[in-house]
């Protein structure tokens, strides 16, 4: 019982008492043996529908006689705790059953608003997975961010993408799309070629109505990127300092060994290594499943 619902301890006696009168067994309490108890605590957990003959009345009736009336509620969540263990009571969200946009909820997840995370803005992001067709990388907020190989190779390149980037490789991009349709699977699409990163010329309108101006007014310097580097050539994550912790899991290693070496282990292996972000966390890299590994920050 203790790992099949969430009845506290202290109110096993009764839920026992519940089940074999469901069971309808004879006998007090007290005198019924816990193997009998215990089956018949199984036979209501396989067939919860016998619980419709208890005669809650009754039940009541008997409480208030004992000076525990305030128990009804207790006895109706165990009835409900058989019926559905673990349930959640809070009504499943969906656009139809609560107010809520998909898109309102992207932002909520990413503490984010669309002024400071929309389309047009620069982005750094990690790579998580390298495809023929595409790359997969995580934002700094936890965003899933995808790059098609023809948002990041020259359209007369002979070159894969496998051959210039890399898991653990840090990349700069600018979001181009923001998926919110499906509220299981949010993303957004980045564009990494130099002619996308060097000038905001495609992003004009946006940026007037960002600063509440014309477009035509916003000089052509305005628009160049002052910040892109033609070195396009994407970047290991920083370096890390070493540090002294006594774990077995903890090695001072950078991403890329991790990455490595949980590559040849068993699916839910994990080590936990120094962060590139701060002195004061850690991060945890964990073979979520095959060729799949998620990266927890944790802040000491």
């Amino acid at each position: 019982m203790r790992d099949q619902t969430r009845i506290h301890i202290e109110y096993y006696d009764l839920a026992q008492k519940i089940a074999c009168d469901a069971c309808q067994v004879e006998g007090d309490n007290n005198e019924t043996d816990l193997a009998t108890k215990n089956r018949m605590l199984k036979d209501v957990f396989m067939n919860p529908s016998k619980l419709s003959r208890l005669d809650m009345k009754g039940y009541y009736k008997q409480l208030e006689l004992s000076g525990r009336s305030n128990y009804k509620y207790v006895v109706e969540w165990m009835i409900k705790e058989f019926t559905e263990p673990f349930k959640d009571p809070r009504a499943y969200r969906s656009p139809t059953s609560i107010n809520i946009k998909n898109e309102r909820l992207l932002y909520l997840l990413i503490d984010e608003s669309k002024r400071t995370f929309k389309p047009g803005i620069i982005v750094t992001a990690t790579v998580n997975k390298v495809l023929d067709s595409k790359a997969i990388c995580r934002l700094d907020n936890g965003l899933t961010a995808i790059i098609p190989a023809t948002k990041i190779l020259e359209q007369d390149s002979q070159e894969k993408l496998k051959d210039i980037i890399d898991i653990g490789h840090i990349v700069t991009g600018r979001i181009i799309q923001i998926k919110s349709d499906d509220e299981k699977s949010f993303e957004v699409t980045l564009n990494c070629k130099q002619a996308a990163l060097s000038s905001h010329e495609e992003f004009k309108t946006l940026l007037a109505q960002s600063l509440n101006v014309n477009p035509d007014t916003i000089p052509v310097e305005d628009l160049l990127n002052q910040n892109f580097s033609t070195d396009l050539k994407p970047k290991q994550a920083g370096r890390f300092v070493m540090r002294r912790i006594a774990h077995e899991k903890f090695k001072n290693i950078s991403s890329r060994r991790a990455l490595a070496e949980l590559n040849e282990s068993e699916v839910g292996d994990y080590v936990f290594r120094p962060s590139t972000r701060s002195e004061n966390s850690i991060t945890l890299t964990w073979k979520f499943f095959k060729k799949h590994f998620v990266h927890i920050d944790i802040t000491e």
